[in-house]
């Protein structure tokens, strides 16, 4: 899950990334609920595996967890890190639109930090730095030479450029 925003009393919209049909926004019903059977399916970065109804705004039916990066909630910098990735991904992708190579990447790159003994910003940089060739844009140097602020910089360049080409047409 990229996003969680309560709606209501217990509902909530999640924004999710799929191997399948790439960002899409869910409906989770009840979910704010203290006995709620979905909640613990439905864990910001989590892998999860998901039964949604069809629809303009698909509802969860049942949330089944495969992973839990449990590591990553227990170190604050692990967690930042793993925000910047998951906010990476949120901005740089359009809705209904299949990645499964950054589905991929964002999976390996949680399975990494959450199995790291520090956070090591390095991964985030390579994470992002992979992104950015995944979607087309391209980098300055490879990696190695760049500080992770280049890459972040680089990355902020390149998404305000789609956001601009976007407006535009």
């Amino acid at each position: 899950m990229l996003k969680r925003q309560p709606v209501f009393e217990a509902d909530c919209l999640f924004t999710i990334l799929t191997r399948e049909q790439g960002r899409l926004l869910v409906k989770g019903r009840g979910v704010l609920k203290p006995l709620s059977k979905l909640s613990g399916g439905l864990l910001t970065a989590a892998h999860s595996r998901l039964r949604l109804t069809e629809g303009t705004i698909p509802t969860v039916t049942s949330a089944a967890p495969v992973r839990v990066f449990g590591a990553l909630m227990e170190s604050p910098e692990k967690a930042r890190l793993a925000w910047t990735a998951l906010e990476a991904v949120l901005r740089s992708t359009v809705e209904a639109r299949p990645e499964p190579v950054l589905f991929d990447l964002l999976l390996r790159f949680l399975e990494n930090l959450d199995g790291a003994q520090e956070a090591d910003e390095n991964l985030v940089k390579v994470f992002l730095y992979q992104q950015c060739e995944i979607l087309g844009y391209g980098m300055p140097e490879p990696h190695e030479r760049l500080s992770f602020s280049d890459v972040l910089h680089a990355f902020e360049y390149n998404f305000e450029r789609k956001l601009l080409t976007l407006d535009t047409i």
